[in-house]
């Protein structure tokens, strides 16, 4: 199963900043009007990670930050003042609550219980730091440190220069990694050997590369601003000698560390074999992943019953039009590249959909260097004050000649799914801005998936072939995720996971190696894939039986889309309430 994802902060650190003093009296009442609150919140999130808040915003000084030269780095990991971080998330949850909702305006209630669901996202990892793996082959930082910088963007000549002082404070930052994972290790949480193989896979392929990324790709966007010849061969040099110094060396550390260590892990299992706080990590997991206050047990009842019942539908189908999956899974639409798809897409995306806010957008290829193998594209969300600047990826290994899987995997990447969501999102001013530096997965990427699907029917093809690919895949995400609670937290031995997924595929040993150790590696890494598609299926349903033939589908996305991205629990609230008024 390859999973198509959404880069929003592309480089994986604890950064603490200073404390920020809130409401703490007795009588717990506001020291601040709300908007200042929310003020000081964005702030927060962007003063002490230079390098984010460039992918974040064009301009940080319209949000109160300044950086100095020594601001520019990628980040730090201080381990001993992480509870700081836990209380700056304290304070600021304690500071929204303070507020009476008679108080505030509509569109204020509707912030705060936004910022509130993700504070308390946030909160539920507190004590177990050491579970996270820094390493993990998908999601970890060595796997996407290259696409932190191959993705960014050069608008002026102090971007270049900035990017530099970045790749000068790798090497910095990478030994802080370090130390946190010996330490880990020395604590028994080290990932298992297998796990540990798959990372060091990803650093040599970035090392064997013909072509360095980081070197053709500056190039690239260096040619797109108004320089010198001679600024740009000195800006080509002075890269090329950074990449050589400080940046490869990194990968040739980190595999080194690697090796050293991947023996010295005392579980070779799911996360719930830690005890009590591998319980308490995975819980907090589920709860982010899945963008609602769910239980891993209550997910793995809910998988359990949504399953059954997509196999009896997708048996059903068969039974209806015996001819349905094999023509739906061998079908091809007729495309020669990925700008014919997004066009495409532009053209006919309105038939279901609010116009799109914008139609600026590049499609590339990855660089094979940074492909990761288990993920078939990506988009670089748009910055919060400027939609026109969008930037997707796909893994052309991955996709290789299957037309069908480069137009789905636009779809959801670009029109209606990712580009469209988060562009609306930005752009709409009802939405606090606060808000905007809020995440939830579960909702982003289920709707995503709900949208791409509902682009099959621009196609042309028949409902019956329609509903056949939705149901062939949501399969496969439910089995993964299904798999991933199961091993995570029930503790499924590598045997009992072969007999669930005995079910479902035919099973190699090294086909089951792979399925295990993945759900181990990148935990709840296909939750929000599943949940969030399933709830956004379930939210529609809703809305079509309480209006009947009042329902308007054009009209429901709009309503979803002015939600922007919130909780799926507030979704669900909200919508009822929206039902209630029609």
């Amino acid at each position: 199963m390859r999973k198509r994802i959404s880069i929003c902060f592309v480089v994986a650190m604890l950064l603490v900043s200073a404390l920020f003093s809130g409401c703490k009296n007795d009588k717990k009442q506001p020291t601040k009007s709300f908007s200042e609150l929310c003020q000081a919140f964005v702030k927060y999130r962007l003063e002490d990670d230079a390098m984010g808040a460039h992918y974040n915003v064009s301009d940080p000084s319209k949000y109160g930050v300044v950086f100095d030269e020594e601001d520019y780095i990628v980040g730090r990991l201080d381990i001993d003042n992480i509870d700081a971080y836990y209380d700056e998330l304290r304070t600021f949850l304690e500071e929204f609550e303070c507020y009476n909702d008679k108080d505030l305006t509509e569109d204020e209630r509707y912030a705060r219980k936004v910022i509130c669901a993700y504070i308390q996202n946030q909160l539920n990892y507190e004590g177990t730091d050491y579970l996270t793996n820094l390493f993990a082959p998908n999601s970890g930082i060595i796997s996407n440190l290259s696409t932190s910088f191959v993705e960014y963007a050069f608008f002026e000549k102090e971007d270049v220069d900035e990017y530099l002082l970045f790749i000068k404070d790798v090497p910095v930052f990478m030994e802080e990694v370090f130390e946190f994972t010996r330490v880990q290790s020395g604590k028994g949480f080290f990932m298992p050997a297998y796990v540990a193989e798959q990372t060091i896979g990803v650093c040599e392929n970035y090392l064997a590369a013909e072509t360095n990324p980081m070197i053709v790709t500056f190039e690239d966007k260096l040619n797109k601003l108004d320089l010198t010849d001679e600024e740009k061969q000195n800006y080509i040099e002075l890269n090329k000698q950074y990449v050589e110094q400080y940046f490869n060396p990194v990968y040739t550390a980190s595999i080194e560390l690697l090796t050293e260590l991947k023996d010295t892990g005392k579980n070779s299992g799911g996360i719930s074999k830690f005890g009590a706080g591998g319980e308490k990590y995975y819980e907090a997991i589920v709860k982010e992943k899945c963008s609602a206050d769910i239980t891993p047990k209550e997910l793995a009842k809910y998988l359990d019953e949504v399953l059954e019942d997509t196999l009896d539908a997708l048996i059903m189908m068969y039974m209806k039009d015996e001819d349905a999956y094999e023509n739906a899974t061998s079908y091809q639409p007729d495309f020669d590249n990925p700008n014919e798809v997004m066009e495409f897409l532009y053209e006919n995306v309105t038939k279901n959909f609010p116009k799109p806010v914008t139609d600026q957008y590049v499609i590339e290829y990855q660089n094979p260097a940074c492909e990761i193998e288990t993920v078939i594209a990506y988009y670089l969300s748009c910055r919060v004050d400027d939609v026109d600047y969008n930037s997707i990826k796909v893994n052309g290994s991955a996709v290789g000649d299957d037309k069908m899987m480069l137009y789905t995997t636009l779809a959801h990447e670009g029109v209606p799914g990712h580009l469209y969501q988060f562009t609306s999102f930005c752009d709409n001013e009802s939405i606090t801005d606060a808000c905007k530096f809020t995440d939830f997965i579960g909702m982003s990427e289920g709707w995503a998936e709900y949208a791409a699907s509902i682009s099959l029917e621009y196609l042309g093809i028949s409902d019956n072939y329609i509903e056949t690919i939705y149901l062939n895949d949501i399969i496969s995400y439910i089995v993964c995720s299904r798999l991933d609670v199961g091993v995570n937290y029930e503790g499924w031995t590598m045997e009992e996971a072969g007999e669930f997924l005995s079910e479902y595929y035919y099973l190699s040993e090294s086909f089951l190696e792979d399925f295990y150790y993945m759900v181990i590696g990148d935990p709840g890494q296909f939750l929000p894939y599943t949940y969030g598609h399933l709830q956004m299926r379930e939210f529609r349903a809703m809305a079509e039986k309480e209006l009947g033939d009042e329902f308007d589908e054009k009209e429901y996305h709009q309503f979803v889309i002015d939600l922007g991205i919130t909780s799926l629990d507030i979704m669900e609230s909200e919508l009822k309430s929206w039902l209630a008024e029609q």
